[in-house]
């Protein structure tokens, strides 16, 4: 739609009426042309009018906004590439038009109605400056606060959710209404209601209660188990020890030794040793002697004759007692270091255990209980499969 150009007139007359008190801004008139250009703002005139619209409407719908309408519902045929909104003085207020684009067509049969919304921002309230004068149908630009006509919002208007101008049909809200969810797409919710009831589309599958959720790889089936850590219950060991041996050898090794140095004193006990004795008879026997010179004789005594001859000598018994005196036995006999070596030989053998039972005493917590997973909320959470 070509936007409405405030003309320079335009603007005076509005000025006049804030600053110098000359009263509103009275618009009674709307032409219509076919010339199609870019206009200015010095502009008095259209250019090529073909007529002046049967009927104009206007009102403020905002504290600087104008709205105006203009409707031709006669038989007459044409195309509008520029329009003009007149002050009741024939003063041209503001004119719209572009190079080379038609602003609408009137067929003969049909009716032909402009609507223009015209912003003015350093004016003030335009309620008190400018007013409109005609018998036309008011359609204004519908807002939260006044009636009026408004453009049907498209599925990219509610899509995008922006448009705070553009109304919305019953065909458009109905999906919009609808909880925007795909396949895949996991739902996590405080309440007992399922995901159709909620107004999901689609099919939807509950989790299984007591699941972990973690990021990562998707993967729909719970894997391992959501027990938690508990300490060691309690219990007891018994136990029977099997019948068994053990064998062992010992390594071959030699033991090296050296005596201390020493001595021993010893003293005996003043005694004495007696004997007897008694010889048997002697054979008769004979002795023979040198004589010597002198007259005497050399050797034993006994009865020499001058010649040398010794007489015989009868038999006889010997006898008589021996008889030893006391004597005491002392000394010290010494003793040197002694060492040495001697070498034991490799020890083998078997030793048998008897076999061994018992029981160990009771360990642990009696029926223990605890929780591992910390504070933690409850939610019913679903994911849709198609």
């Amino acid at each position: 739609m070509i936007d409405l150009l405030l003309t320079e007139a335009g603007r005076t007359a509005i000025v006049n009426a804030q600053v110098h008190g000359t009263g509103a801004v009275n618009i009674t008139a709307c032409q219509v042309g076919s010339a199609q250009y870019e206009p200015d703002a010095a502009q008095t005139a259209l250019k090529a009018s073909i007529k002046q619209m049967p009927a104009i409407a206007g009102s403020i719908t905002d504290p600087t906004v104008l709205h105006l309408t203009a409707q031709d519902t006669t038989n007459d045929a044409y195309s509008v590439g520029e329009i003009g909104f007149f002050l009741e003085d024939g003063t041209l207020f503001a004119v719209g038009s572009s190079s080379g684009e038609v602003i609408a067509d009137k067929a003969a049969a049909s009716q032909l109605l402009i609507s223009y919304d015209v912003v003015i921002i350093d004016a003030g309230d335009l309620s008190e400056l400018i007013t409109v004068t005609g018998d036309g149908f008011l359609n204004p630009q519908a807002t939260e606060s006044t009636q009026g006509i408004a453009r049907i919002a498209t599925d990219a208007d509610v899509a995008a959710g922006i448009d705070d101008e553009a109304f919305i049909t019953s065909k458009k809200l109905a999906p919009a209404l609808i909880p925007r969810s795909h396949v895949g797409m996991l739902l996590m919710t405080f309440s007992a209601l399922t995901p159709k009831q909620l107004g999901y589309i689609g099919t939807w599958e509950k989790l299984p209660d007591d699941v972990t959720i973690l990021t990562g790889t998707p993967n729909v089936a719970p894997v391992g188990t959501n027990n938690p850590a508990a300490p060691l219950l309690q219990h007891s060991h018994t136990f029977t020890g099997k019948a068994h041996t053990h064998g062992f050898t010992g390594v071959a090794h030699t033991h090296t030794f050296t005596g201390k140095a020493h001595g021993h004193t010893f003293k005996g006990a003043a005694h004495h040793h007696g004997a007897s004795f008694k010889g048997r008879a002697l054979p008769p026997h004979t002795h023979m002697a040198e004589a010597q010179d002198s007259g005497t004789s050399k050797g034993r005594s006994g009865n020499y004759s001058s010649k040398g001859e010794v007489s015989s000598v009868s038999a006889g018994t010997p006898s008589g007692t021996v008889t030893v005196g006391n004597a005491t036995v002392g000394g010290t006999n010494t003793a040197t270091i002694a060492t040495g070596t001697n070498r034991a030989a490799t020890a083998t053998g078997t030793n048998s255990a008897a076999t061994a039972t018992g029981t160990i005493a009771n360990t642990g917590t009696v029926s223990p209980t605890i929780d591992v997973r910390g504070k933690r909320v409850l939610v019913n959470a679903y994911y849709r499969v198609e």
